[in-house]
């Protein structure tokens, strides 16, 4: 079973794999993220769950830097 420990807000996950919350929200709803934990109104994801990139290598790099 998974420590609540080992779980953090969807947020602070995105914030540390430079990824978009959006885009993480979107994958939870898609299906591609499915370690991806309901509690009360908030997301969390296990703390060392890999990045996985489903879209094409090229693409996502161009996007992360838009916030930049």
């Amino acid at each position: 079973a998974m420590n609540m420990n080992d779980l953090i807000p969807l947020k602070d996950y995105a914030e540390k794999n430079n990824i978009d919350v959006s885009t993480l929200r979107h994958r939870i709803r898609n299906g591609t993220l499915p370690e991806a934990v309901k509690m009360a109104n908030a997301w969390f994801v296990p703390r060392d769950l890999p990045l996985v990139d489903n879209r094409t290598k090229g693409r996502s790099r161009r996007w992360k830097n838009k916030e930049e």
